[in-house]
């Protein structure tokens, strides 16, 4: 019964947040349809190539990305015809 109380804070926080969700790596290279790996690479090799993210902590803090930041990456690089 906890957990499921649990799941459901989570579940209703996560709603709350809306855009500034912050989301995990790996919920990240999902939402983007690419690999966790290729989000890496933008990150440390090709500045500017991927979304914009948060460093949480010290120098090398976890990495979050905004589900904003996420909605407009994409939306920069859609492509109409």
């Amino acid at each position: 019964m906890m957990r499921q109380l649990d799941a459901l804070q989570r579940q209703s926080v996560r709603k709350s947040l809306g855009d500034d969700l912050l989301l995990r790596p790996q919920e990240a290279a999902e939402f983007l349809g690419v690999e966790t790996a290729t989000l890496d690479f933008w990150r440390s090799r090709v500045r500017g190539r991927g979304p914009d993210f948060v460093r949480i902590g010290a120098r090398q803090g976890r990495i979050r990305y905004s589900l904003r930041a996420l909605r407009a990456y994409a939306r920069e690089r859609t492509e109409t015809f």
